[in-house]
């Protein structure tokens, strides 16, 4: 049976995922999200650590990102945020995903980042998924 709306797509969600036992992070989109899902590395069950609509920042280089952990409500910003990578909070330690995410642009040539403060590389989930910092490519 087709409904009257059949032109518009159902919601997909943006389901990401973190798995504590291998340090594996990946997103599932769904029609209808999951809070658990089976990691393809170790097969342990991981939860959800971030779900929204999907309609975000998609770019594939270093971006701004904006976070807020759910646990504590600590908030910060970063300029070393990557697309489907988050960073810990430093007082819960845990994984938290960038609830906002724009491109590394800054106006009036004001687009130089400070390369002498040093990047947590411990908390960012993109420099242990590397196995090294993240911003080493983009200096």
């Amino acid at each position: 049976m087709v409904s009257p709306n059949s032109d518009k797509k159902p919601p997909r969600y943006s389901c990401k995922y973190w798995c504590n036992d291998c340090c594996r992070s990946w997103t599932s989109f769904k029609l209808e999200p999951e809070k658990i899902n089976k990691c393809d590395n170790c097969k342990n069950k991981a939860p959800v650590t971030e779900l929204k609509m999907s309609s975000s920042y998609t770019g594939s280089g270093r971006c701004f990102g904006e976070y807020r952990c759910k646990k504590c409500n600590r908030m910060w910003m970063s300029g070393n945020s990557w697309v489907g990578y988050g960073q810990e909070c430093t007082n819960c330690k845990i994984m938290v995903m960038p609830h906002k995410q724009t491109p590394l642009e800054k106006p009036d040539g004001l687009d130089k980042s400070d390369l002498e403060k040093p990047h947590p590389q411990e908390l960012c989930q993109k420099c242990k998924a590397l196995g090294r910092c993240c911003r080493t490519d983009y200096n």
